[in-house]
C-alpha cells in the first residue's frame, strides 16, 4: 500500500458468454484507492475451477476511458471511441484480442466510485465473447 492510498471495500460482478457457455462471477474484497491518480487496486482470482490464479487488478479511471491492468500489464482499455487491441494472459497462456466497448459509464470522486462496461472481445474473426463488468468501491 502506498501512503497516499486509502483502504476501501470493492464489489464487482462480471458476465462472459463464449461459444454458448455463460460464466458469471461476483466478488467482495478489500482494496486500495488513490484519489489523486484515480487508481483502484485489489486482488482477484481468474480462471476456472480447474485452474485458478490470483492476480492484482488495477482500474485506472480517465474522463473518456478506463484502463484495466492485471499484474502490472494492461489487459483491457475500455474506450467507446475506438476498438482496442491487447494480449490477455490467462492460466492457459497469452491470447491476442480486440475489445469493442459497447457501453461505458463511470462515476468517481475522492471516496467512492462505480463503473459499468459492456463489451465484446474478439479472439479471432470468428470467435466473439459478449461481456459485462460492473464495479463499485467505497473508502472505509
Amino acid at each position: 500500500m502506498r501512503k497516499e492510498d486509502l483502504n476501501c471495500k470493492v464489489q464487482y460482478a462480471s458476465r462472459q458468454s463464449l461459444l454458448g457457455d455463460t460464466t458469471e462471477k461476483t466478488l467482495e474484497t478489500e482494496g486500495e484507492y488513490n484519489p489523486e491518480d484515480k487508481i483502484l487496486r485489489f486482488k482477484e482470482n481468474i480462471g476456472d475451477e480447474n485452474n485458478v490464479i490470483e492476480v492484482e487488478t488495477a482500474f485506472h479511471f480517465f474522463d473518456s476511458h478506463i484502463e484495466v491492468y492485471r499484474d502490472g500489464e494492461m489487459t483491457f482499455d475500455f474506450d467507446q471511441r475506438k476498438d482496442t487491441s491487447s494480449m490477455y494472459n490467462t492460466p492457459y497462456g497469452a491470447m491476442s484480442m480486440v475489445i469493442h466497448t459497447k457501453e461505458l459509464a463511470s462515476s468517481i470522486n475522492d471516496t467512492k466510485g462505480s463503473a459499468y462496461m459492456e463489451y465484446n472481445i474478439f479472439f479471432d474473426k470468428d470467435t466473439k465473447s459478449d461481456c459485462m463488468y460492473g464495479i463499485k468501491f467505497e473508502v472505509v
